[in-house]
C-alpha cells in the first residue's frame, strides 16, 4: 500500500494523541468526623497542542463553596437560594492547598485567578513546549460541603456523595486553558485523563465509584480501595458512613 506524506503525517499525529493521555493519580484518605479528605495527587500532563503553554490551570470546583462572593454563591443569590448565604462555616466546602511541586521537587507558586476562586493557576518554572510532558505533585485538604446546596457533599447521616471534589487540569481550547467556574450547571471543563484512585476509608464504609474497582485490602481499622478509569473527564464517588 502506498502512503502519501500527508497521510503519514496524519497517522503520526493520531498515534501521538492516542499515547498522550494525561494521567491523574490520587491518594485520598477520608475523615467522616471532620468531613474532610486528605489528598496527595500526581498529575502527568502532555502538551498535545501546537503551541507553547506558559500557564497551567487546574479546576478546583470544591472551593466554589468557600465563600459568599464566588460565582457559585452569586448564582445561588440570583436564584433566590438563601440557604448558602445563611449557612454556617461548617456547612461550606473548601480546598486548602499545602504543597505543589514539579518533577524536580521544586516548590511551585500558585494563585487563584481574579474572579475564579475555584481555579488554580500554577506559576511554571519553564514553559511547556508542544509534545513535551510535565508532572506535578499536589497535597491538599478537601472540606466537603453540606449536600443541601447542590445534592453533592455530606448528608444528615454523615455520608458523602461527591462530584468534582479533586483538582484536575482544565481543558485546552485554542491552545489556551478554559477558565470556567462552578455555577452548578454540570458542565465542568476538564481535560480527558486516565485516573487512578487509591482510597482509604474506615473499615465497614460502603464505597461506590464510577471507576473500575481493582484491589481492596485491610489496613488495621481501615480499608484501602484501588480504582482505575481511562479517558474520563471525571468520576463520582459515594461513601456511606458505618453506623
Amino acid at each position: 500500500m502506498k502512503f502519501t506524506k500527508s497521510y503519514l503525517l496524519l497517522l503520526l499525529l493520531f498515534s501521538g494523541f492516542l499515547h498522550a493521555q494525561h494521567q491523574n493519580r490520587l491518594f485520598a484518605e477520608v475523615d467522616f468526623e471532620a468531613k474532610t479528605i486528605m489528598v496527595r495527587q500526581e498529575i502527568i500532563f502532555h502538551n498535545i497542542s501546537s503551541d507553547t503553554l506558559n500557564e497551567f490551570i487546574l479546576n478546583d470546583w470544591n472551593n466554589a463553596y468557600s465563600g459568599k462572593e464566588t460565582p457559585l454563591a452569586k448564582r445561588f443569590s440570583d436564584e433566590y437560594i438563601r440557604a448558602f448565604h445563611l449557612a454556617k462555616d461548617d456547612d461550606r466546602g473548601s480546598t486548602t492547598i499545602t504543597s505543589v511541586t514539579d518533577n524536580n521537587n521544586r516548590t511551585l507558586n500558585w494563585k487563584r485567578p481574579k474572579g475564579h476562586p475555584d481555579l488554580v493557576e500554577l506559576q511554571l518554572a519553564n514553559p511547556i513546549y508542544p509534545g513535551r510532558t510535565v508532572s506535578f505533585t499536589l497535597e491538599y485538604v478537601v472540606k466537603v460541603p453540606n449536600d443541601r446546596f447542590t445534592r453533592y457533599g455530606f448528608d444528615n447521616n454523615g455520608s458523602f456523595m461527591l462530584k468534582d471534589w479533586y483538582l484536575t487540569p482544565a481543558r485546552l481550547e485554542g491552545n489556551k486553558f478554559v477558565r470556567y467556574s462552578n455555577e452548578n450547571l454540570d458542565d465542568i471543563a476538564n481535560s480527558l485523563c486516565d485516573y487512578e484512585l487509591t482510597l482509604t476509608v474506615p473499615k465497614g464504609t460502603y464505597v461506590g465509584c464510577e471507576l473500575y474497582q481493582g484491589n481492596k485490602s485491610d489496613k488495621g481499622d481501615k480499608q484501602e480501595y484501588y480504582f482505575i478509569g481511562k479517558a474520563r473527564m471525571g468520576f463520582m464517588l459515594a461513601l456511606e458512613k458505618k453506623n
